[in-house]
């Protein structure tokens, strides 16, 4: 039970480690889109600037209505609140990328952009297959389902005799290091057997039998549905 609590905690640990993995190039992504999303925002505003200028003075040689004029400016003015939306986002990118790696959200964050090429993706039944020989979570599931089943057996034990070996030593004496004793032994070890069988618990191992079986079939559950 020990050795598989020790790895259940290794494998949790490796959980939380590949969580927050995912959880930074996720934020990370998260910003090279923003930044994106911002200059497309940027070059917007600055095209229908122009736009808006040409239609200002088309309107002023009599070229366009005051409704074509006005119709350009207030699509300027709506790709600026755009623009101002878009430099929010990359603002908040940032800081929650440098919240994950623990940096000081303050202090200016500038990604190297990426090339991406695509690839060709393995055949689905291959990734199914690695999932479930490598997924962290269903190794913790797995172990869980092992220490619930050592449990049930476990369970039943109060029914068989119980042996213990207990072993003691001590020291006497009338001084602080119990080095000098004139009355009796120094050094005392003493080596017992202790035998105990409890005959009658009022049910309680066949429900605690039944309870450690209903959480096996539960984990059991989650490892299927998963």
């Amino acid at each position: 039970t020990a050795r598989l609590q020790k790895a259940y905690t290794k494998e949790e640990t490796r959980v939380s480690v590949l969580d927050l993995i995912l959880d930074v190039k996720c934020a990370f992504y998260n910003l090279l889109l923003a930044q994106k999303v911002f200059a497309v925002s940027e070059e917007e505003v600055r095209a229908l600037e122009a736009h808006a200028e040409d239609a200002r003075r088309f309107h002023e040689q009599g070229l366009i209505p005051g409704n074509d004029l006005l119709k350009s400016r207030v699509a300027l003015a709506d790709a600026v609140q755009q623009a101002e939306k878009a430099g929010a986002g990359v603002a908040v990118a940032a800081s929650a990328l440098s919240t994950l790696l623990n940096r000081d959200p303050d202090k200016a964050l500038v990604p190297a952009d990426i090339t991406v090429r695509p690839e060709t993706p393995p055949a689905l039944a291959c990734l199914y297959d690695q999932a479930l020989s490598n997924r962290p979570m269903l190794s913790l599931l797995k172990n869980n389902a092992m220490q619930l089943g050592i449990a049930e057996e476990l369970a039943i034990s109060p029914r068989y005799p119980q042996i213990n070996l207990v072993g003691a030593y001590s020291r006497n004496g009338d001084n602080p290091a119990a080095s000098e004793n004139d009355f009796s032994n120094t050094d005392n070890t003493s080596v017992m057997l202790e035998a105990k069988w409890t005959f009658f618990q009022w049910d309680k191992t066949r429900v605690d039998k039944a309870r450690a079986r209903q959480n096996k079939k539960a984990v059991l559950h989650q490892i299927r549905d998963m």
